[in-house]
C-alpha cells in the first residue's frame, strides 16, 4: 500500500490513467475508500456489476474528456472482453493463480486505438505465499511456451524452426537480468531506481525526483529519505499486542473447544484428523464390507442368500 501510494501520486501528476486489477471484492472496497481519501476520481467493476452498468462504465472511462483517473476491476469480471485503451498504466495489485488471467488483464490496455506507451506493474510482497504463486505461474507459462509456442502446431513451420524456437526458450532463463533494487544507505537510491522504472522519458524521471523531494520536505524529512520511508510504514511498536511476538494460547474455561488469545479473541479449535492409516489394503476392504473373510462363519444375510440360490 505504501509503494502504491507513491506510485499513484506520481502517475496522477504526470497525467497517466490507471487500470488496477484485484482478485477480491473486499480488497476493492478498501481501495475505493483509499481513492476517496486521496481525492482520486475512480470507478469500479466486479462480478456484481450488471451488463448495462458495465457498458456505461466503459463509455465513461474511454470518453476523450473523461475525469476518471483510475479504474479498479476484479480480474475475473474485468479481465476479458473489455477495451480500455484510454488507460496507459496497468497495476496488478494481487496475482491470479492462472497466469493467463493476468496476461488477459494486462491486454485490456493493449487494444486497437492505444497511442501511448503502456506500463504494466505487478505488486508483490517479499517472502510471502504470493512469491510462490508467481514461481508456479512462471513454470506454467514456461510449459505453455515449450508445448504450444515451440510446437508451432501449423503447416507453415518445419522441424528446424521448431528446434530453434525451443532452444531460444530454453536459454531465455539464463539470460534474464537481475531485477533486485539496491536500497542504498539513505533510501534515495531506492526512490531513484523506482522512478527510472516507471518514468516514460527523461522529463518524467526529473518530475518524479522532484515530487519525492517535495513529499519528503512536506513530512519534515528534507535530507533524510531513509527516515522518511520508515515513518510511512507501521513499526512493530504500533502493532496490537496480540500481533507482537509469540502469544500464549489457552482454552476457554467455559468451552474447551474454543481457544482464547491474549487479545480476548477466540476461534473454534479445529478437529484433528489423522491421515496416517497403517492398515493394509485387504484390511481396509474387510472393514468396509467390500470383501468377506472366508475363514469366518457366514452371516445370517449370507445364509439366507445361499438358501435362496439353492446352495
Amino acid at each position: 500500500m505504501e509503494l502504491m501510494d507513491r506510485l499513484l501520486r506520481k502517475l496522477k501528476k504526470a497525467g497517466h490513467r490507471v487500470l488496477m486489477f484485484s482478485q477480491m471484492t473486499a480488497m476493492i472496497d478498501i481501495m475505493v475508500d483509499y481513492f476517496n481519501f486521496r481525492g482520486y476520481i475512480s470507478m469500479r467493476l466486479d462480478g456484481n456489476t450488471d451488463t448495462n452498468t458495465r457498458q456505461r462504465l466503459l463509455l465513461d472511462f474511454n470518453h476523450p474528456e473523461s475525469k476518471y483517473f483510475i479504474f479498479i476491476l476484479s480480474t475475473k469480471a474485468g479481465g476479458l472482453g473489455l477495451n480500455l485503451q484510454s488507460a496507459d498504466t496497468v497495476i496488478i495489485f494481487d496475482s491470479d493463480w492462472n497466469p493467463q488471467a493476468d496476461l488477459q488483464a494486462m491486454a485490456r490496455a493493449h487494444r486497437i486505438g492505444q497511442k501511448k506507451q503502456v506500463l504494466v506493474l505487478r505488486l508483490v510482497t517479499e517472502e510471502s505465499v504470493e512469491e510462490q504463486m508467481l514461481v508456479t505461474a512462471g513454470k506454467k507459462l514456461a510449459d505453455e511456451a515449450m508445448v504450444i509456442q515451440a510446437g508451432m502446431f501449423n503447416d507453415r513451420h518445419d522441424d528446424g524452426l521448431r528446434r530453434e524456437k525451443m532452444e531460444a526458450l530454453m536459454h531465455a532463463d539464463g539470460d534474464a537480468d537481475d531485477d533486485e533494487i539496491d536500497a542504498g544507505d539513505d533510501g534515495h537510491a531506492e526512490l531513484s531506481e523506482l522512478n527510472s522504472r516507471i518514468a516514460r522519458g527523461a522529463e518524467e524521471y526529473e518530475l518524479f525526483q522532484k515530487l519525492d523531494r517535495e513529499h519528503a520536505e512536506e513530512d519534515g524529512y528534507e535530507n533524510d529519505f531513509r527516515g522518511w520511508l520508515e515513518t510511512r510504514i507501521a513499526g512493530e511498536d504500533e502493532l496490537p499486542e496480540y500481533l507482537q511476538g509469540d502469544v500464549e494460547i489457552e482454552a476457554d474455561p467455559e468451552d474447551p473447544d474454543v481457544l482464547m488469545d491474549a487479545g480476548g479473541r477466540g476461534q473454534r479449535k479445529r478437529t484433528e484428523i489423522s491421515y496416517n492409516d497403517e492398515r493394509s489394503e485387504r484390511q481396509w476392504l474387510k472393514d468396509s464390507d467390500l470383501i468377506i473373510d472366508d475363514s469366518q462363519e457366514p452371516t445370517k444375510k449370507r445364509r439366507r442368500k445361499e438358501d435362496e440360490d439353492g446352495f
